[in-house]
């Protein structure tokens, strides 16, 4: 079991590049000062509920410095200051990082021992029936939506893996359309910077389809790469796993197939 340091800032540090923020676009991390004491939250996009998280955070900006003399433990400040019931102390990181990508949220206090998992998560709901030409008989029956946030959650829901990013881009010179990269980085094949360099000055036409953009990406003389469009989430799972589905190996044989045509 891996502990937390005893000094503050080594632990955001660590934190930071566990879960990925400013790798992920989805992986929210916000500072605080509390009576003059640093503090820092870290929360999945799509999985934390605002309205708790706001009134949480504008009860802790309101505690004078005399509150916080005492604390020295985070259970002292959970007692004290955190309303929320379903909230614990952890000191693994591992079982912190699993935590956050479950859906709780982080809290680590300056100068209090442990960190705190404030468990007000709320996962993507409607929005996501099953897609008319995704039928499955097993599994789940949820799908797509528009919205990019809860998209992603629904797959982070399923691939609770630090090593899973979301990596966001905007598409078109008007459209500004928000895409994302979603990809594991320790299986992900070398090509995706070459994706990540030619995705920026991709044309899409307003409202255009995924497959479109695929083309947009990829289409160069004499290639045209396997390119898998879905409605659910559990073909897109496979894909960034790079596991098999129908016997078509997705993601990565995606990239490999590509690469003579964007060399």
């Amino acid at each position: 079991m891996e502990g937390l340091s005893r000094i503050y800032q080594d632990n955001v540090a660590r934190f930071d590049g566990l879960l990925g923020v400013g790798r992920s676009c989805d992986m929210v991390a916000r500072d605080f000062r509390l009576g003059g004491r640093r503090a820092r939250i870290w929360v999945v996009d799509g999985y934390g509920r605002d309205a708790i998280l706001e009134r949480m955070g504008a009860f802790w900006l309101g505690i004078p410095a005399e509150g916080l003399k005492t604390i020295s433990k985070m259970q002292d400040f959970i007692d004290r200051f955190i309303t929320f019931s379903e909230t614990n102390v952890s000191f693994d990181v591992e079982d912190i990082v699993t935590s956050v990508l479950l859906g709780k949220t982080l809290f680590l206090l300056e100068g209090a021992e442990g960190a705190a998992l404030i468990d007000a998560k709320d996962y993507p709901s409607r929005g996501v029936g099953e897609p008319e030409d995704g039928k499955v008989l097993r599994g789940s029956h949820d799908g797509f939506v528009e919205a990019v946030v809860p998209n992603m959650a629904l797959l982070r829901r399923r691939i609770r893996d630090p090593e899973l990013t979301m990596e966001g881009h905007k598409v078109g010179t008007r459209s500004r359309t928000d895409v994302v990269l979603c990809y594991l980085r320790d299986r992900a094949d070398p090509l995706l910077a070459e994706v990540c360099r030619v995705l920026p000055r991709c044309r899409v036409l307003l409202g255009g389809r995924p497959n479109a953009l695929a083309r947009s990406v990829f289409l160069e003389p004499g290639c045209l790469p396997l390119v898998l469009v879905t409605d659910g989430p559990l073909h897109a799972v496979y894909a960034a796993a790079g596991y098999r589905v129908g016997g078509v190996q997705l993601a990565e044989t995606v990239l490999r197939q590509a690469k003579e045509g964007l060399r």
